[in-house]
């Protein structure tokens, strides 16, 4: 093997599958400072570097070291940040902080399949608001392990604090809940790159495990309601009033089917629909044939929107919620089901 092929992953070269991967997240809406939610970062990270860790190194294996790095704040007001090296996690959660992340690496030698977990907190959006995220890349046996410790990750921290919204997910699943799919998030009437904004307002998201914040929780009914919607597989509530809502026992049956289960039981805090006149389109028959075949040709809701601003003179950008809102329309024109393809 040459020197620069010996590092390629066993993937990449169609010798085996890729590792498979779920990934969580816990979002703050608003925090005082680093010093008011330190202990809550100990305990993201030392519940990663513990369980998630643990669960994903197959029997045997030696536990790798830590690499913790980040960036700082060097002048807020003008966002100006550095990188840096730090030695251990607590170095680096300073009033800077503007990302901080810890990374384990572990490997297999023959065929090649490097593996990772990692975990983050993030200030990327402003100095109040706080994102925490961990990933774990695992080898196939170890799903179910790996799977359970991460929900499990979430429930500890989601019940140790009043977060905005979380989530779990899972890169296998059949109905992943990602802005790269956007049928179902486009569901949300939400702007993805403002969605953190109003996250007590409307729910910033949805996915195979979904944290949802006290006011939602209240407004839906409370946890007994979330049960009795038949929707979720587990509904565990948490300390600050929020609940933990498990659609599937496992991800890999969480299904288109499942996923507009969730959506259903969840709408009533959705953000309200907007609709493409607020866009500035009409849409007759001519626009709906086009959509059609733009949908056809295989266009993204993102993608839809881009080209009806060249073509139909809206100002949508990328947004997914003008794409699905255009196709419902249209297929709504043409007589034909938004829910059959060409348009789902």
């Amino acid at each position: 093997m040459a020197p620069d092929e010996a590092r390629v992953p066993a993937w990449v070269r169609g010798e085996a599958e890729a590792p498979q991967g779920v990934s969580t997240m816990l979002y703050f809406d608003e925090i005082e400072s680093i010093e008011a939610v330190r202990d809550v970062l100990h305990l993201w990270h030392d519940t990663a570097a513990g369980a998630l860790l643990t669960a994903s190194l197959p029997e045997g294996w030696a536990r790798p070291r830590e690499r913790v790095s980040g960036t700082q704040w060097v002048n807020v007001a003008e966002d100006r940040v550095e990188g840096t090296r730090f030695r251990r996690w607590d170095k680096g959660l300073t009033e800077q902080l503007y990302q901080l992340q810890g990374n384990w690496h572990f490997e297999r030698d023959e065929p090649y399949i490097p593996y990772e977990v990692g975990t983050w907190a993030s200030r990327v959006d402003g100095p109040r608001q706080l994102k925490l995220r961990a990933h774990s890349t695992f080898p196939q046996e170890r799903e179910h392990t790996v799977l359970t410790a991460a929900v499990e990750l979430v429930r500890v921290v989601a019940d140790a604090a009043d977060f905005a919204y979380g989530q779990v997910l899972f890169a296998g699943g059949p109905a992943r809940l990602h802005p790269l799919r956007p049928g179902l998030v486009a569901g949300l009437n939400r702007d993805p790159d403002r969605s953190r904004e109003p996250a007590r307002a409307a729910l910033r998201g949805y996915d195979w495990v979904t944290v949802v914040p006290r006011e939602l929780v209240a407004r839906l009914g409370g946890t007994d309601a979330l049960r009795a919607s038949g929707a979720f597989h587990r509904v565990v509530g948490l300390a600050h009033g929020g609940a933990l809502v498990q659609a599937t026992e496992s991800p890999r049956a969480f299904t288109r089917e499942a996923a507009r289960a969730v959506a259903d039981a969840l709408r009533p805090v959705f953000a309200p629909v907007r609709t493409v006149e607020s866009w500035g389109v009409e849409v007759t028959e001519d626009v709906a044939g086009m959509v059609r075949q733009w949908r056809f040709e295989g266009y993204s809701y993102p993608a839809l929107a881009r080209v009806a601003d060249r073509v139909l003179g809206s100002d949508a950008g990328w947004d997914a919620r003008f794409g699905e809102a255009l196709c419902r329309q249209s297929a709504a024109v043409l007589d034909e089901d938004p829910d059959d393809w060409p348009w789902s």
